[in-house]
Formats: C-alpha cells, structure tokens, sequence
C-alpha cells in the first residue's frame, strides 16, 4: 500500500529506541534477562554523554518512555542529566518518565544469571546442584520462564498499538503532518526483536548492521545505541475507531508482514540503526 508521508490523514510516532547503558553483567558476560544488573561507571558515563551529545534532541519530545528495569531507569535519568543537568535538590524537575513492564528484556530463562556460555540445559543442571548443594529440593517453577522473540515482539506491538491510538486522539487537527518524537529506553535483546521482526536482513544490513561473530544471525545492538524508527500512522482508518477488544484481537495478524505494513493503520520505516557517535564523548 502506497503511502503520502505529507497527507493529511497520517501523523509520525518516531520511536528513538536506545539499548540501557552497560551493566555489570554485560561487563562480566552474564546473562542478565529479566534479572537486575547495575549499571556500571562506564555504562552511566555512556548514558550522560548520549545526553550531552545532542542528539536526542529531548526538548523537542512527546513523551519518554522505558523499561521498568532499574538499569533502563537509570540510563534514561543520566540521559536526561546530561541533555540538561539538573541539581541533585530539583530532581524533581525531571521530564515524566512513562515505566511500561512491556518493554522489558526478553526472559532467558534457566540460564539469567549465569555466564554466557552455559545452554539452557548447563544453566538448569548448574540450578539442580546448587540446591543440593545447599541442601533444598530443586523446584523447576522457580526457574525463570523463556520467552521467544515472537512474544517480545507481540508485547512490543501491543504496546505500540495503546501508544499509536493515544497519539491520534492527541493529534493536532491544524496539523497536516505532525511528528511526535518519543524516547524508548530498553534492551538489546528486545530491540533485537522488534528490528527482526519488522526488517529483512538485508534492508537491515543496508544500514549499517554489524552481526555477531560467532553468530551471523545475532544482530548486534551496543550499549546506549540509537535506532530511530518511524511509524507512519494513517489515523483516518477505521481500525482507531474499533472498540480496544478488537484492536487487540487484530494484533497478531499486523505481524505477518514484519510489520512493514498494516493495511491501512501504519507503515514503518528504518531511518537510522544503532546510532554510537556519542561514544567519542565518554
């Protein structure tokens, strides 16, 4: 479906998606999931040279969103420190921050909190001896759950579809074409989802990917990275118009597409990948 970026019937969510900062368990090469890590001094002087650097342009935003993880908190707060210091007694005057559960880390199940070499099976082996070593029973519904891409994916969209439909009952009638910058603060592994999920290899190669060695189908999405992602809404469709039951109902057939397309409620585009000129700042 072809689609008229300067039309009168559509408006732009453009989706500034920024990995957390590095963690301790990214610097000892654990796996961290949905399991907290802190950042460390590195992975918070990342996140306020990304703020300094200008290049989120965050004055300009419509709303600021992250993972309700501590370490997404905390990068998007050093962020925001850095975009405009604020003294430590006015913290209160930082921009609101919306914390959504559904932008979290992908669950990595048995194998969150050990080292990145274990499989799941090593990681849920290396559970069992722990607890008899520790003179307890092994209980397998403590083990984290594993989640697939695709379910990250699923809640992503179901995310994007509440933020879409609030952006156009929130649209500006004077307006023929209205962008509205938002800041997503989340992590690699979901990132990687999204982009998989809505983009080829190829096209994302195209700009610029860089894959894993030991894994070429690994996409690589390093610490503080930007990646903007316009989504093209076309706010005339009947689909904004459905009660909130069948707009959820419609979520999983808007995936058989990458994405790419949703008949006539949006179209995404890739502007940038993995942005990291700020690095030079740290």
């Amino acid at each position: 479906m072809a689609s008229n970026d300067s039309g009168s019937n559509t408006l732009t969510l453009r989706l500034l998606l920024v990995r957390h900062g590095e963690t301790v368990s990214n610097k000892e090469r654990l796996v961290a999931g949905q399991a907290e890590s802190a950042l460390t001094k590195q992975g918070e002087r990342q996140a306020v040279a990304l703020g300094k650097s200008g290049r989120l342009l965050l004055g300009q935003y419509w709303r600021i969103y992250a993972s309700d993880l501590q370490r997404a908190q905390d990068t998007t707060r050093l962020i925001l420190q850095g975009y405009n210091p604020i003294p430590k007694d006015n913290e209160s005057s930082c921009p609101d921050v919306r914390l959504d559960a559904r932008l979290r880390e992908l669950s990595k199940g048995a194998r969150q909190g050990y080292h990145k070499s274990f499989n799941q099976e090593q990681a849920l082996e290396a559970r069992r001896l722990e607890a008899k070593n520790r003179g307890e029973a092994f209980l397998p519904e403590l083990v984290p759950a594993l989640e697939s891409e695709r379910s990250v994916y699923a809640r992503f969209l179901k995310w994007l579809l509440e933020v879409a439909g609030e952006a156009v009952l929130e649209r500006k009638p004077s307006s023929n074409h209205h962008v509205l910058p938002t800041l997503v603060v989340s992590h690699s592994a979901f990132l990687r989802a999204i982009l998989t999920h809505m983009f080829t290899k190829q096209e994302l190669i195209q700009k610029g990917a860089n894959y894993d060695a030991k894994n070429s189908t690994r996409l690589l999405i390093p610490n503080t990275s930007v990646t903007t992602l316009d989504i093209l809404i076309h706010w005339k469709s009947s689909f904004w118009k459905q009660p909130t039951s069948q707009v959820e109902q419609q979520q999983q057939s808007a995936t058989q597409d990458r994405g790419k397309s949703t008949g006539s409620i949006w179209h995404s585009k890739l502007q940038e990948l993995t942005w990291t000129g700020h690095y030079e700042l740290v």
